[in-house]
């Protein structure tokens, strides 16, 4: 089987809401709101340009990558609204008054988050030396373990100057809350597939916050090989167990009830703590009454429909 980083946590999370996501396809109601996600895309994708063109060789790096900003909000927005074959196309929910507490009323905001967002960026790399003889970005790290396919695209892998000269695997996060929504584990699974596909290891995993300037701005967290051990083993049982349990169920399927108890769902499980529940079911598309009913229900007892 193959597994991403965000399958595997998925998994973790709720083994129904991975059925449903990567085994079973299941139609998602309602429309996916898209707009959260941009601002992280597009000052993402220009950097990798800041990387991969060598703008920094170049003189007024920043006013070029800055003359590069409204091209890139179109074509990150017309890729999140554009249908694939791995989902359909997404929506831009601006702020107005059906959705007041949407992060942009327009595109000229939007673009004026990401051009403060570029002077943010300078400043970080100029204050971590981000850059060295090795600079690469979207990186696929893609090997195969044990007959599974594990996956992952690491956005930076930059050997940086002097003092440092040090070897990191970087991931950057557009979120306002620095703490919020990071998780060593996914610096840990890229950390795990370099070793595996590379034979070498990093010195150093970090993130790189777009929406905050230095020393905030940048977090580094110590690589290790037996932490990268220990995820992998985590990763291998977990990737037994969904194979166990799909050799049990016939798929795709539109009987949830049978499916429920195979895959089960957190919310059912009698051992899972309450913010283990709520973790899983706090943005679940799944916990409708079709799907998932006890999911619906909680997240109508919570206030989250």
């Amino acid at each position: 089987m193959y597994l991403s980083y965000s399958g595997w946590k998925k998994a973790e999370d709720c083994l129904f809401s991975y059925f449903n996501s990567y085994i079973n396809n299941t139609a998602v109601e309602g429309e996916d709101d898209r707009l959260g996600s941009v601002f992280g895309s597009v000052v993402g994708v220009l950097f990798e340009d800041f990387y991969k063109l060598k703008l920094w060789k170049m003189d007024q790096p920043q006013g070029k990558l800055v003359d590069r900003i409204d091209e890139t909000v179109a074509k990150v927005i017309k890729q999140e609204t554009t249908a694939t074959r791995w989902r359909k196309g997404g929506v831009l929910k601006w702020r107005d008054e059906e959705h007041p507490k949407a992060l942009y009323a327009n595109v000229d905001e939007l673009t004026a988050d990401v051009r403060d967002a570029v002077a943010r960026g300078f400043n970080i790399i100029r204050h971590n030396r981000l850059l060295g003889p090795v600079t690469k970005t979207e990186v696929k790290l893609d090997t195969t373990i044990d007959g599974h396919r594990l996956g992952g695209r690491t956005d930076f892998i930059i050997k940086r100057t002097s003092p440092h000269n040090d070897l990191g695997i970087y991931d950057g996060k557009g979120s306002k809350w620095r703490e919020k929504y990071v998780d060593e584990n996914q610096l840990r699974w890229y950390e795990m597939l370099f070793r595996k596909k590379t034979g070498d290891a990093p010195d150093t995993l970090g993130w790189i916050f777009w929406r905050f300037g230095p020393p905030e701005g940048f977090d580094l967290v110590e690589a290790s090989e037996e932490k990268s051990e220990d995820l992998l083993a985590a990763v291998l049982k977990r990737v037994d167990h969904i194979d166990n349990l799909s050799t049990k169920l016939k798929t795709p399927t539109t009987d949830f009830e049978e499916a429920r108890k195979v895959f089960l769902p957190k919310i059912e499980d009698e051992n899972a703590k309450k913010d283990e529940i709520e973790q899983a079911c706090r943005f679940c598309p799944y916990a409708t009454e079709q799907v998932c009913p006890k999911g619906a229900e909680f997240r109508a007892a919570k206030g989250w429909v």
